[in-house]
């Protein structure tokens, strides 16, 4: 984030250079220094620090210009704020970011543990001003900062980060969330790179435009039971009870091809879930009404398979079969807005 590349000769500082090259966005007071900065590595597992838990990749421009995210984002109104930063800005942020990949850290008791990583040809300078106005019209402030070394920004109070690899790198989080990631990518802390998900996530998501692997440990599964409404709690209870990892995968810049494995502690409680689906579906196919819409072909596509200790579930639709049911859901929000009240 620039205004612009300061020319001035370096000075001494403790016995140290300080580097020729930074840059300086002005109107905010902040200062960066583009050092000889490590840039994040292409795999993101390589990015990731020993003990995550779960990572999250989405390919940004795939998922924007989707219909699914003109149909159920768009649509709603669900991407007002994006729309504001817009017009508040006169840049597109999204545009500059290539790929945004999350990553939950330790225990994840906490948004302490979240941290989010953005990669693309960043435009410093307009970013920078973006930023400026936005804090600054919701009444806060920016700050010069620094983690592990590189420059970094903060907000005037609070313990978040922005730290900034080169030009084409960002990682956003907790200080100490941060400082860690930092450390991975330059190789001074072990990653996951080699992990039990990284494998999951050869199968379900790399070639994907979402990408979901996580391990899931026993607090997260009695969230999930404690959290759903209460006449859904069975069904939740008999898919988390037993779950060891989950990996999906999703298509979604023509049509909509997702692929899910739910892998267990046993090859008992896999089935369990399976024939749970199995049954639901066949339910469903049961009815005349279902078979003869647009849901029929697609309800058809979902593959349910259980390999082991593990639930493979799939489905490909095709853009056609996708704005098909889309239609239909419209049709049926407007047949019950239609109905007579009593």
């Amino acid at each position: 984030m620039v205004r612009r590349i300061m020319s001035e000769p370096s000075k001494p500082r403790s016995s140290r250079v300080v580097p020729a090259i930074a840059l300086l966005l002005v109107g905010g007071g902040i200062t960066l220094a583009l050092l000889r900065t490590p840039s994040l590595h292409e795999d993101p597992f390589a990015n990731a620090p020993e003990g995550t838990v779960a990572l999250a990749r989405v390919d940004v421009a795939a998922v924007l210009n989707s219909s699914l995210w003109a149909k159920l984002v768009t649509e709603r109104g669900g991407d007002r704020g994006l729309q504001r930063l817009r017009e508040q800005c006169g840049v597109d942020p999204a545009a500059q970011v290539r790929h945004l990949t999350g990553l939950v850290m330790g225990d994840a008791r906490t948004l302490d543990h979240v941290v989010f990583l953005a990669e693309g040809p960043f435009d410093h300078e307009a970013l920078g001003d973006c930023m400026r106005t936005v804090v600054e019209a919701e009444g806060g402030g920016i700050r010069e900062a620094e983690v592990e070394g590189l420059p970094a920004v903060a907000g005037a109070q609070g313990d978040s980060r922005i730290a900034f690899l080169g030009r084409e790198g960002a990682i956003l989080g907790s200080e100490a969330a941060v400082a860690r990631v930092v450390r991975t990518v330059r190789g001074e802390e072990a990653s996951i790179a080699e992990s039990g998900l990284r494998m999951l996530w050869e199968r379900v998501a790399s070639e994907r435009d979402i990408g979901v692997v996580a391990q899931v440990p026993p607090h997260w599964r009695e969230v999930v039971t404690a959290r759903v409404e209460p006449e859904a709690r069975d069904i939740a209870s008999i898919f988390v009870t037993d779950l060891q990892r989950i990996g999906v995968g999703a298509r979604v810049r023509r049509g909509l091809s997702i692929g899910a494995v739910l892998v267990y502690a046993s090859s008992e409680r896999a089935e369990i879930a399976g024939e749970w689906l199995q049954e639901r579906k066949a339910e469903l196919m049961d009815s005349t009404l279902v078979t003869l819409s647009p849901a029929g072909p697609a309800l058809r596509a979902v593959a349910i398979e259980v390999r082991g200790a593990e639930l493979v579930v799939a489905v490909d639709l095709s853009q056609e079969r996708v704005n098909r049911l889309f239609e239909l859901a419209a049709q049926l929000q407007e047949d019950q807005t239609a109905l007579p009240l009593n």
